[in-house]
């Protein structure tokens, strides 16, 4: 037993350990691998001793790495102009709908990003994309009013001086009672006391109240 223990090399072990939780899914039926969806993220040589030769292991992917970027890509602007759509209070307000409305998104866009490849290799890939993606529009975002605007948007007037304007909380879909807590989180008991009623950009509702009341 020790001497089989010994003849095991630890280098080995990991290689063979590393080939099977990274070797992803076969390819299609009918469709063979084209060189491009080949990613050789390690190469390992082992010499048969009986004959003589060597071998060189490689990663596939179902598809080439470029492919994985642009459906990230793809699907994080989608997703994008949808929150965008939704509005400013959809976004601002977690309800239980909302959360079982963002386990569908998650499971609908899934495989709209990795296109059926379970791969270590494909995952590392999209997800570096999607972070580099989160990153850029940040960047982009503290740089330009401009873009700022057009990503977040801007603040909307729900109450001046007293006076509710009821049109708008139906088009930025801001009920009664939702604007009554935002009052009640402020210790405010009557609209009359409200000077500015804003409808923030992540969805929250701030107040001001008249000075002295």
């Amino acid at each position: 037993m020790c001497r089989l223990w010994r003849r095991i090399k630890p280098k080995d072990l990991l290689r063979k350990l590393w080939a099977r939780l990274v070797l992803p899914n076969p390819a299609p039926s009918g469709r063979p691998l084209t060189k491009g969806a080949f990613l050789h993220v390690g190469i390992s040589r082992a010499k048969d001793h009986k004959r003589g030769a060597s071998h060189v292991r490689t990663i596939p992917l179902s598809a080439p790495w470029w492919v994985f970027v642009l459906r990230a890509t793809a699907i994080y602007a989608l997703v994008m102009v949808l929150v965008r759509v939704s509005g400013k209070r959809a976004v601002g307000q977690f309800t239980p709908f909302d959360l079982v409305l963002l386990i569908l998104i998650g499971n609908a866009v899934q495989n709209g990003i990795n296109g059926g490849d379970n791969s270590l290799t494909g995952a590392a890939i999209m997800a570096t994309t999607l972070i580099a993606l989160n990153y850029g529009i940040a960047l982009l975002i503290s740089r330009s009013r401009k873009a700022e605007k057009l990503v977040e948007g801007e603040p909307v007037v729900l109450a001046h001086d007293g006076k509710v304007f009821e049109h708008v909380l139906k088009r930025e879909l801001v009920s009664d009672n939702d604007f009554r807590e935002a009052l009640r989180m402020n210790s405010i008991e009557d609209v009359a006391e409200v000077q500015l009623a804003l409808l923030e950009t992540n969805g929250h509702i701030s107040v001001v109240a008249k000075k002295g009341s």
